[in-house]
């Protein structure tokens, strides 16, 4: 199995979204391939998309450039893809975003041997008490505050310190970091209060006992603070 194909290079891509668009222009052209490639490919990949001696995929009409295709391009899996995505499906931590018939759908779909065996993979320096990514309540919890960083929107969380002392309160979680060391997810988040952000921190995803989605932003805060600093003043020409 060829471990490398072409078909992923970055010139590839830039093809791909160049063609996508129909219709561009040549500083279009050059725009979306200085966004996306190396310094020194315009300098390669611009002729061979507007020259005479080009790949041919656009035709010139004026100043403008259209894609030949009838239909918009599409980059497709290689078996070594298929391979490694089956293999991917196969990681315990993959439960926490699809759920088992999702996983055994894609599989099927896929229908590709596993890249590689997770006994295939040796961690020598990493903690013994890793998350449980199997516990229900732990996949709970982690979808509602993924849920909560995509909506921006607060969340209630309780969870359980290293001196058992359980603390809940209003956060907005704005990321979710995985420790390879540890074999854990942390969440960080910002901690409200009466309106207000007070502070910051990290929790732990094992230790988190209760999550509640809700529809609160904190923009809309700040709209009622706003709101109730108006004020209305009439002012008289007299003493």
């Amino acid at each position: 199995m060829k471990l490398f194909s072409e078909i992923y290079s970055t010139y590839y891509s830039i093809t791909e979204k160049i063609l996508k668009r129909h219709t561009v222009t040549k500083a279009e052209i050059a725009d979306i391939i200085r966004q996306n490639g190396f310094s020194e490919s315009v300098l390669f990949l611009e002729p061979k998309l507007t020259g005479a001696d080009g790949y041919g995929l656009l035709k010139k009409e004026d100043s403008i450039y259209r894609s030949i295709l009838k239909k918009e391009p599409h980059i497709p899996l290689t078996a070594l893809e298929k391979a490694w995505l089956c293999a991917v499906l196969s990681d315990p931590r993959s439960g926490l975003f699809l759920d088992t018939e999702q996983k055994s759908q894609l599989t099927e779909l896929l229908g590709a041997k596993k890249l590689y065996q997770r006994n295939f993979l040796n961690c020598f320096d990493q903690y013994s008490d890793g998350d449980d990514f199997h516990d229900p309540q732990y996949i709970q919890h982690f979808r509602d505050i993924l849920s909560a960083i995509h909506g921006k929107k607060l969340i209630k969380i309780s969870f359980q310190t290293r001196k058992d002392n359980r603390i809940t309160h209003y956060f907005l979680p704005t990321k979710i970091e995985y420790s390879a060391k540890n074999n854990k997810f942390r969440v960080y988040v910002n901690r409200y209060q009466k309106r207000r952000m007070v502070d910051s921190g990290i929790i732990n995803l094992s230790q988190v006992t209760l999550t509640k989605l809700t529809d609160i932003t904190p923009e809309s805060f700040l709209a009622v603070t706003d709101k109730k600093k108006q004020a209305k003043i009439k002012i008289l020409n007299e003493r």
